[in-house]
């Protein structure tokens, strides 16, 4: 007689065309670095965090075009500013801490202000740790980072700094992120995706780490029986610098 399980439990099946029922689809989770930097009060690491709009990314994990050091944002461009469509919902699991990742001595730069706007061309500055001494932020000066995310704007509230003035700050060190930190997101994050918000997984993604085997290899496993359930695929990148063209060899 077979053995009688527990709840729900899915298998892989051949591809059919079918309608999905309602709320049911595709939910895409991204591991990667994101411009946390860009918050006050950045998310913790390895936490899901659900997203269904530019606007949610920002607010949630900061957008910068530095998809170079913040490969997260290559997602949040992809589902929310292509030239089609929002394609959503999507899960982000950031894995830079600002308190970690960050470079080993404070920086200071001079900034001129004009019609009350001085500017840092820095897309790296921790907008927590800003302070311009004897100034008080939100009563003296606000903060905000411009749309694509590669340059601090500081804005004068009482119109007193008129000459120049040194901002000091911490930056973010996106290069002291190896892959251990990834796979540290894959193993506590994924998990916690079901039962935070209700929706199953189902692709697996970490742009520009995925094609390093020992995260390859935890996205797949990750992938299998998704919270004792579930299977999910994995989309990884291909290793290019070690790939070659089978026509040239």
């Amino acid at each position: 007689m077979t053995s009688y399980k527990h709840g729900a439990y899915a298998s892989v099946d051949a591809t059919r065309d079918y309608l999905p029922p309602k709320g049911v689809g595709t939910l895409p989770v991204y591991i990667g670095r994101a411009s946390v930097n860009q918050l006050q009060s950045p998310p913790l690491v390895n936490q899901p965090i659900l997203i269904n709009s530019l606007n949610e990314a920002i607010k949630n994990v900061g957008y910068s075009e530095d998809f170079e050091n913040f490969e997260l944002n290559q997602a949040i461009f992809a589902h929310f500013k292509n030239s089609i469509a929002t394609i959503a919902p999507i899960v982000l699991i950031n894995v830079l801490d600002c308190e970690i990742h960050r470079k080993t001595a404070i920086t200071s730069t001079e900034v001129t202000f004009s019609k009350r706007q001085g500017v840092v061309q820095n897309s790296n500055v921790i907008l927590s740790t800003v302070s311009i001494e004897g100034k008080v932020l939100g009563t003296d000066f606000s903060l905000k980072y411009s749309g694509d995310g590669q340059q601090l704007i500081i804005t004068d509230l009482t119109g007193e700094l008129t000459a120049p003035v040194t901002i000091s700050f911490w930056e973010v060190d996106t290069s002291l992120v190896d892959s251990t930190e990834i796979l540290e997101g894959i193993t506590v994050g994924i998990p916690l995706i079901y039962p935070s918000f209700n929706i199953i997984p189902t692709v697996l993604c970490s742009p520009k780490w995925s094609g390093q085997p020992n995260v390859f290899n935890a996205l797949s496993t990750a992938s299998q029986k998704i919270n004792g359930h579930w299977f999910a695929y994995v989309n990884a990148d291909l290793p290019c610098d070690s790939a070659t063209n089978s026509i040239d060899t």
